[in-house]
């Protein structure tokens, strides 16, 4: 059995909690924090999931002026780690948001100087957040089977929205909250003025990235399901009538670190599915790669429209520190550096 297909069950489920063991428990070998603070400035934020039950989630931070490299931002500028499993991170209001799943918490920071303010705990395993109100926010769960509704100047939970299934990706579009899951094949919709699930869209199997054009389309990556025989797929739903049209199918289920991305502009989209295939979307292209894979890990991409640069990040074998490779938008590698074990999503700061 692959490490690749190890992380994937661990990803997907959660439940292979022999990994610490196999890759190697790194928080009981760790010596006590020491900071070296970095101010943040213009430049590149990577979090890194680290190894589940390891505690080894960092964040890796790049100046793109300086081109200075710290492995781990927040340990040096706060004086302790992040925690279990770095699962995904947002820029809101002059705050950064740091989603931690395994440890049931959201570390919420300064954006100037990357310094916590506030820990948001008691959550139960954490996926992403997105605010939808002047002080409300969602929150989706692996376990919970909920969206737990949190006010953001407190980190109360003030509401929770419940979901038959595992909830991912979230997305504000037109007035509505769309929700990914994973253990089904169907997009909810939310009110967030009422915070009560209005509608839902069947895809594939799923549909767990999402990512809205300049047009108020919605793009869907659906994950598959290898034990169904179901194979990953890109759906686009039409505003205004949440027309859901399948535009690709992929050979065979995705890894479940496949993600979408935009430009700024919101007219290219970029599709991790083993591959990267980027194209306009006046004219979704996926004949060939402009990244290939070639063997190695991929688990995240991102897309700095102020350099025109496509960041792809490596986990090679899911233990050791990945690698960030960074192309220009047809895909020629220009860079490369090393982040963190698993880097799992890019954010770019100015």
């Amino acid at each position: 059995m692959s490490l690749y297909y190890l992380w994937i069950m661990y990803k997907k489920f959660h439940y292979l909690l022999f990994l610490p063991i196999f890759f190697g428990i790194q928080s009981c070998e760790k010596e006590s924090a020491v900071s070296t603070q970095i101010a943040v400035s213009k430049g590149v934020l990577i979090l890194n999931e680290g190894n589940f039950m390891g505690g080894n989630a960092t964040v890796t931070y790049r100046d793109l002026i300086s081109g200075e490299l710290s492995s781990d931002l927040f340990q040096g500028n706060n004086g302790f780690y992040l925690g279990d499993v770095g699962q995904s991170l947002l820029q809101l209001d002059g705050k950064i948001y740091l989603v931690v799943n395994n440890s049931g918490k959201i570390e919420v920071l300064n954006s100037s100087d990357f310094k916590s303010v506030m820990t948001i705990q008691g959550l139960n395993s954490p996926r992403y957040l997105l605010k939808v109100g002047t002080d409300k926010a969602y929150v989706t769960d692996l376990y919970a089977k909920k969206i737990t509704i949190l006010k953001l100047s407190t980190g109360a939970k003030i509401g929770e929205i419940p979901l038959p299934y595992w909830s991912e990706e979230l997305l504000l579009l037109n007035g509505k909250v769309y929700i990914g899951t994973v253990e089904n094949d169907k997009v909810y919709l939310v009110d967030p003025v009422s915070d009560a699930i209005t509608d839902s869209i069947q895809t594939a199997f799923s549909p767990g990235s999402l990512a809205a054009d300049k047009e108020g389309n919605l793009w869907v990556l659906c994950y598959g399901s290898e034990t169904a025989s179901q194979n990953g797929s890109v759906y686009k739903i039409t505003a205004p009538g949440n027309s859901a049209s399948l535009l690709h199918n992929f050979q065979v289920p995705l890894p479940y670190g496949s993600m979408l991305t935009t430009n700024r502009l919101s007219d290219s989209l970029f599709v991790l599915a083993s591959d990267v295939y980027g194209f306009p979307i006046s004219n979704p292209n996926f004949s060939s790669p402009i990244v290939e894979r070639n063997g190695r890990n991929l688990t995240a991409i991102g897309y700095d429209s102020n350099s025109f640069r496509l960041y792809v990040a490596d986990s090679k074998d899911f233990n050791q520190k990945g690698e960030i490779f960074v192309h220009k938008p047809e895909g020629v590698a220009v860079d490369s550096f090393l982040a963190g074990v698993i880097p799992g999503m890019f954010l770019f700061v100015e």
